[in-house]
């Protein structure tokens, strides 16, 4: 009889199993739970052959080579611009970018986004500043972008590298092993970009990427703006971040026809490969620089986590104002969202000095207050190890964590931008007509070939972007010098908040949903 109902109680303790665990055996033919979140089995072939993928990346180029991290007008040398076009080469540019157009209103007319805005080439803006079109994809994807699971759990809504995808990558990735192998002897073939993701010395992260061929240099050339310049000396060493990336890998590694057989099958025509354990960001078929971009970040937000911190998706500024009393207040400003939801606009946008709110309070313009942009992606909070005592001795806790910022410049969306509606932003990306800005950068911005006007009203694949130049936008707001005065001169440019001059951080988010209102939250050191 009791052992009767011992075999009734173990049949509910199954039937009402936690969801996310399952039964296994064990050795000794009982059962244990396992979590969902563990990744599949490790294939030794595909482990053995991403680990001499990424050995080999690490050599990288040598420095001799023309490929190893070229200058600017290296890479815009070898972009294919309509204006050096051949005549006959421009009208059938034009031929295609016709249709393009047509089947672009056809699908804006359908509710859905374009495929493309206009053929594989650049043009020049009419401020001397370059626009660039996207062949093969605008927007990321999240829905391939798979990750190897090793040592961690995964995250229950991203796909994973499976048994079947391991034994198919075990296949393909010593060709492309070979293929760095082959070019790095020769000098060539492979674009090795090496740079470096956050400012803040000591908790930055050496970033490469290779990016194979010449077909795409808009992929490096906005990569370059968006990081930060990495000392020559520390170029050739191992880095700590790679991403390598493989535009048209069907036609370029040589694979056997056993090979692309197997990869049609599995409907691997494009793949992102996560294996952050290995600092790798594999990615094969694209040319749409905001997932270049989010290739090393990602692997970055990993190392923090890693390491005991959090890596967020935020915007971040300092704000230098006066309380109510009277009294300077230095004020970090973390702006938390969803990509597209508004933080680079609010990170761009706020100003005290004639704003709005200002007026209402009759409050007059003080030159010792403003807002410092630093960043409006991906921010780093990451410990800090420091000795001495929790208390700064002024009744202050010592902060125990950083806020770094990754990026120099923004990745921002110029959709509807107009000298009228935002003309801080009109006159840092485009200039004025007495200082035009030349480095202006583009991506699937719609632009008239012959004016080389852009059109930032129309947004056929819902996803055009600009790089924003920070230090123009400082220039812009008068912000340039604001930083010193917060650190009494001992740091006048960061991307990284500088704690023991910083009185307070307020925490807030944004998500451009109706149904959800955001709170607005002031958070203490303490805290």
């Amino acid at each position: 009889m009791r052992s009767g109902r011992r075999l009734v109680v173990s049949a509910c303790l199954v039937e009402n199993l936690t969801p996310g665990v399952q039964l296994v055996d064990t050795a000794q033919g009982g059962a244990k739970p396992k979590s969902l979140l563990e990744g599949p089995p490790i294939n030794p072939a595909f482990k053995a052959a991403l680990d001499e993928l990424v050995a080999t990346a690490k050599g990288g180029q040598h420095e001799s080579s023309s490929w190893f991290n070229p200058s600017d007008s290296w890479l815009v040398g070898h972009m294919r611009l309509f204006h050096e076009l051949s005549e006959s080469d421009r009208a059938q540019v034009l031929t295609e970018a016709k249709q393009l157009e047509g089947s672009a209103a056809e699908a804006n007319a359908e509710g859905r986004a374009a495929e493309r805005v206009w053929p594989h080439v650049g043009i020049r803006l009419n401020n001397g500043g370059l626009a660039s079109f996207s062949q093969l994809g605008v927007v990321r994807r999240p829905d391939i972008t798979k990750h190897f699971i090793d040592g961690f759990q995964k995250n229950r809504h991203s796909p994973v590298v499976d048994e079947d995808d391991q034994e198919l990558l075990a296949e393909i990735l010593p060709y492309i092993t070979e293929y760095m192998r082959q070019h790095f002897v020769t000098g060539d073939g492979i674009v090795q970009t090496d740079r470096q993701i956050g400012d803040a010395p000591g908790r930055s992260f050496h970033a490469r990427q290779l990016l194979f061929g010449a077909a795409y240099p808009q992929a490096a050339y906005m990569w370059r703006q968006l990081t930060f310049e990495l000392p020559a000396i520390e170029r050739r060493e191992p880095p700590h971040i790679l991403e390598v990336s493989v535009p048209h890998w069907l036609e370029d590694l040589g694979l056997t026809e056993a090979v692309r057989a197997r990869i049609a099958k599995a409907g691997m025509d494009k793949l992102v490969l996560k294996a952050p354990t290995r600092g790798l960001s594999l990615h094969l078929g694209f040319d749409y620089v905001g997932e270049h971009k989010m290739g090393p970040l990602s692997i970055a937000m990993f190392k923090v986590k890693e390491a005991g911190g959090l890596a967020i998706q935020a915007a971040l500024s300092m704000a230098r104002t006066r309380d109510l009393s009277g009294t300077i207040k230095n004020t970090a400003v973390v702006t938390v969202g969803p990509s597209l939801h508004g933080k680079s606009t609010l990170t761009i946008m706020i100003e005290l000095a004639g704003s709005e709110l200002a007026g209402r309070l009759k409050l007059e313009t003080d030159p010792e207050e403003g807002v410092f942009p630093m960043n409006d992606d991906i921010v780093m909070l990451q410990r800090l190890n420091r000795d001495g005592p929790a208390d700064s001795g002024n009744g202050q806790p010592v902060p125990t964590y950083s806020i770094d910022g990754t990026e120099d410049n923004f990745y921002a969306v110029p959709f509807g931008l107009t000298r009228k509606d935002d003309p801080i932003t009109y006159d840092v990306v485009r200039g004025t007509e007495d200082a035009p800005n030349p480095q202006e950068t583009l991506e699937n911005v719609p632009v008239d070939p012959v004016s080389g006007r852009p059109d930032y009203s129309h947004n056929p694949v819902r996803n055009m972007r600009m790089i924003l130049s920070r230090s123009r936008l400082l220039e812009r707001k008068g912000a340039r010098g604001l930083l010193g005065k917060m650190t009494d001169g001992t740091i006048t440019d960061s991307v990284h908040v500088p704690l023991d001059h910083t009185d307070r951080v307020f925490w807030q988010a944004v998500m451009r949903q109706n149904t959800v209102i955001p709170p607005l939250r002031r958070v203490t050191l303490d805290q």
